[in-house]
């Protein structure tokens, strides 16, 4: 089935093929089944900044040395933080959550791709039983109101009770869909096949990779669907299936290891404090069709309180050591001597932040 999902968007096709490659399952499967249909493959990676030796990228490159494909990394974001925003805001049409690679697809639009195929899949469950539907929501980025934390306070109160109220309705409404089924296995597929493809995911493949070329995704095959949803969800948790699959079909699969690094992530909050004036400059000079919604010195109170670092490497040893426990915490070896993680509402500060406040990305598609 997968080998005929595949045949089928490679049928007819003129011109080199481009295959969004990465370091996990997915894309490498897919790589495999591509080159067992002899057309001109090529690959590309994201980038950023210096490479770990299992990153994403390094894999990438290691993956498509080995199945022959020409392949090209493309630097996720150039420095210019007010045009990946306004990309984001021109693409995206408010619709998307925040795409941090804007840079790297408009980079790929001057490449004049034609076809780009992508491994996103509908394959694979959480292996661990949650009990909690709210916990299967925020796996998949549908958060509570609560989640905007401090921006909430800094939104106009009538349409703070507004958006407050819609917000619980909708996710009332998600939960009573996923509780109709009782098995927690089913309702995370439900979540995922329900909320996060076609909100979450595909709204950002149209907006962004879409407007580059034509997007091909073999693993949403509609037959490949339908015998996932026949399927008991335990042969679906932790892609137990489908990796097996991909196993027999190419032992050689797994000769180069898997990811361990994205290779291409941005501190956004350092950015934003780099870019703190210009961003001031231009988002805050003339009036705007949101300022009843949230106030322009609000914006500027937020970019002011910025002054602690993001993401990146911890400076201290001990800082380190608490990542590594961290990192083996959520391991599957970490959960099966600990127990489940329960899933973390982030914080505003972080990236999906970027994003008007008061839309859930996961949701607004809606």
């Amino acid at each position: 089935m997968l080998r005929r999902a595949v045949r089928r968007r490679t049928a007819g096709l003129h011109g080199p093929v481009h295959l969004s490659l990465s370091g996990g399952h997915d894309s490498r499967g897919l790589l495999s089944l591509l080159a067992a249909e002899s057309v001109d493959l090529r690959t590309f990676s994201y980038t950023q900044g210096p490479q770990a030796p299992l990153s994403d990228t390094r894999t990438a490159q290691a993956l498509a040395a080995r199945y022959g494909a020409r392949h090209q990394t493309v630097q996720a974001y150039r420095g210019d933080l007010l045009a990946t925003v306004r990309r984001n805001a021109r693409w995206g049409h408010g619709v998307t959550n925040f795409c941090d690679e804007a840079d790297a697809w408009d980079a790929l639009a001057a490449s004049h791709l034609t076809h780009v195929f992508t491994g996103d899949e509908i394959h694979e469950i959480y292996p661990r039983r949650i009990s909690d539907v709210s916990e299967h929501l925020i796996r998949f980025h549908v958060l509570p109101f609560g989640s905007l934390g401090n921006l909430a306070g800094r939104l106009a109160p009538p349409f703070r009770r507004i958006l407050e109220g819609a917000w619980a309705a909708e996710l009332d409404q998600m939960r009573a869909a996923a509780t109709r089924h009782a098995d927690p296995y089913q309702q995370n597929f439900m979540i995922m096949s329900g909320q996060y493809l076609p909100h979450y995911l595909l709204s950002w493949r149209e907006r962004f990779a879409g407007r580059v070329a034509a997007m091909h995704t073999p693993y949403l095959d509609a037959a490949l669907a339908e015998f996932n949803h026949r399927l008991p969800p335990p042969v679906l948790a932790g892609k137990r299936l489908f990796i097996d699959t991909l196993t027999r079909l190419d032992p050689q699969l797994y000769r180069v290891p898997l990811a361990r690094s994205s290779g291409y992530e941005t501190d956004w909050r350092a950015e934003l404090i780099r870019h703190r004036e210009a961003v001031k400059e231009d988002l805050l000079t003339g009036s705007s069709r949101l300022d009843g919604i949230i106030a322009p010195q609000a914006i500027r109170a937020v970019l002011d309180g910025l002054t602690a670092p993001g993401r990146g490497e911890p400076a201290t040893l001990g800082a380190r050591v608490r990542r590594s426990l961290g990192t083996f915490r959520h391991s599957p070896a970490g959960q099966d001597v600990f127990g489940p993680v329960r899933s973390r509402v982030p914080s505003p500060a972080e990236p999906g932040h970027l994003a008007a406040p008061g839309v859930d990305p996961a949701r607004a598609g809606h």
